[in-house]
């Protein structure tokens, strides 16, 4: 099950096209540091398939000061609390500092 893709995943998305090209990686590169295939990423890259709970967890994991892109995504900008979604929301939700 997917969180969503909506203009807040495309932030995330977005800046993290952006460490891709500063970093000078390539697709197989970057989904190596995110712990997920090439393909999961590609079709996130294209909007083929949106955020996970496993994705966030790597896109954290590689790049820690990703943290405010990923909170205003889970948090749909300050009106979700853990509860009100779907348990895939809550634990990802549980990955970030409270606010």
């Amino acid at each position: 099950m997917s969180i969503g893709h909506d203009s807040r995943a495309t932030l995330v998305i977005e800046r993290l096209c952006a460490r891709q090209r500063a970093d000078r990686l390539n697709d197989t590169e970057l989904a190596s540091r995110l712990k997920i295939s090439v393909d999961t990423w590609r079709k996130v890259k294209t909007g083929e398939r949106a955020l996970s709970v496993r994705i966030l967890t790597g896109i954290l994991a590689a790049y820690p000061e990703f943290d405010e892109e990923v909170v205003l995504f889970l948090r749909v900008a300050g009106t979700r609390r853990p509860g009100d979604g779907t348990e895939e929301h809550d634990q990802a939700l549980a990955l970030v500092p409270p606010t």
